[in-house]
């Protein structure tokens, strides 16, 4: 045993010095069936460790790429003895096996390694990751070529020549097919109902990759066209922050109070950012919130409809709307990028609801004759109930859960909502959040033009309260 694991690393260290350009010679390595065995255990392990640590070693077995690699081993050993037989050195069939083989671990920690340079440098050096593909590349064809020429070709004249045939036929043997058959995993991350509690989706799997784009598409699809001299109200709601299920219940209660008073269940959409939601919820991120909100300045008529826009989220004092959905790096939102993504939809008619610390920054940049902003705080405050031991925020539920079933109009219910507030932090000691109001003046007039057609929606706005929904 002791014997193996020495010519073991004779083998390793020969397989470096070849990998690295230095004087190596057929003599360096051990070629042998217990080698071959041995080196071939050390890449599978070491490619299954690769394979583990970027599933979060969360993971199952892919029967497929055990299968590929039977395959391919059993295709390097076939070109190997072909290559041999043909050069008339039978006796080293195993030769060129083993030396591609004692490579394998060091080409393995270079590739590590270049994944973090490029990872690192993405950012300064944009095209970093097609420079490093060549290079590995060109590594890699040396690689073969060393591999051949010490393996079988130690001596004579027409080594050169018969070195790069050899190599030429081993690299279009072994990776030519993966360019129409491509190399599977030996492990593939852990489905989602074994590896993360109340059958949560991997972010990154395929599966919810897929049915992502399927969510965008069938909510923009679902999204009905204007009502020819109606006002109709367009509700588009966004809970981009996946760490608090505050969020995602306030977002809830709004659409529902919305679609309740305006009738909206066919002029809605909601995004979502929530660990459990991927498969079922478009992602709330501020790409799609501007894909959304041009889709819905499309079908709506800009002269007469309204868009109420609710955002709820974690708030900076620099005014920026927290988009949060570990291990994606998202974008926030700010008020500057929101104001373009309205301008560019065409939208003219806005309801603008934030609600998040320090959300009253939202209303400079946002504010125009056309449009009322309701914030749930100051500029420089925080608002509250933004915890995971919070039903909703303070301002969710006070607006959407008490006040507009009580009050007919959006400016009422907003200043109920506000005394409701106030006279809970009081009670808390809290410091005043003091939500804030904006109202332009065509806005105003709009909204009681809408308004004056409450009666004919206040049953389904009382069927919605009497079934619990606003007080739960």
């Amino acid at each position: 045993m002791r014997h193996h694991l020495r010519d073991l690393k004779r083998n390793l260290l020969a397989g470096f010095r070849l990998l690295t350009g230095q004087r190596v010679q057929l003599l360096d390595f051990r070629c042998n069936l217990p080698q071959f065995a041995a080196l071939l255990l050390l890449g599978i392990v070491l490619r299954m460790l690769d394979e583990a640590g970027s599933a979060g070693f969360a993971f199952q077995l892919a029967p497929g790429g055990w299968v590929q690699e039977g395959f391919y081993t059993a295709l390097l050993l076939a070109v190997a003895a072909a290559l041999a037989h043909a050069l008339r050195q039978p006796h080293l069939s195993l030769a060129l096996p083993c030396i591609l083989l004692a490579g394998l671990p060091t080409f393995e920690l270079i590739g590590w390694g270049e994944r973090l340079a490029v990872e690192a440098l993405r950012q300064s050096w944009p095209r970093i990751e097609q420079a490093s593909s060549v290079l590995l590349l060109l590594w890699l064809l040396f690689w073969l070529w060393r591999s051949v020429s010490v393996s079988l070709f130690p001596r004579g004249a027409a080594r050169w020549w018969q070195a790069h045939l050899g190599a030429g036929l081993l690299a279009g043997v072994l990776l030519l097919p993966q360019n129409f058959i491509p190399l599977e995993q030996l492990l593939v991350p852990a489905l989602a109902s074994q590896q993360q509690p109340g059958n949560r989706p991997e972010l990154f799997s395929e599966e919810v990759l897929a049915a992502q784009m399927q969510l965008l598409a069938q909510a923009l699809d679902d999204i009905d066209e204007q009502r020819a001299g109606h006002t109709d109200v367009f509700f588009v709601g966004f809970a981009p922050y996946s760490g608090a299920e505050v969020f995602r219940r306030d977002l809830a209660l709004a659409r529902e109070a919305i679609e309740a008073r305006y009738d909206t269940q066919r002029h809605s959409v909601a995004l979502l950012n929530h660990p459990a939601t991927p498969l079922e919820e478009p992602l709330a991120t501020v790409s799609n919130l501007r894909l959304v909100l041009n889709t819905v300045g499309e079908v709506m008529d800009s002269e007469e409809d309204v868009l109420f826009l609710y955002l709820t989220s974690h708030g900076s004092p620099e005014h920026r709307l927290e988009v949060d959905f570990p291990p994606m790096k998202l974008s926030a939102l700010t008020p500057d990028a929101l104001s373009r993504s309205l301008d560019e939809a065409g939208i003219r008619w806005r309801v603008i609801v934030v609600s998040a610390c320090y959300s009253g920054g939202f209303i400079g940049p946002l504010k125009n004759e056309f449009s009322v902003i309701m914030t749930a705080s100051r500029a420089d405050r925080s608002s509250f109930g933004c915890g995971d031991e919070d039903e909703f925020t303070y301002f969710g539920q006070a607006f959407f859960g008490e006040a507009l079933r009580e009050e007919r109009g959006l400016l009422s219910a907003f200043e109920r909502a506000r005394r409701i507030i106030a006279e809970r932090e009081r009670a808390e000691k809290l410091t005043p959040s003091e939500p804030q109001l904006f109202v332009g003046e065509a806005m105003r007039d709009k909204l009681q033009s809408l308004e004056q057609h409450e009666p004919r929606r206040r049953q389904g706005m009382m069927a919605f309260w009497q079934s619990g929904q606003g007080s739960r």
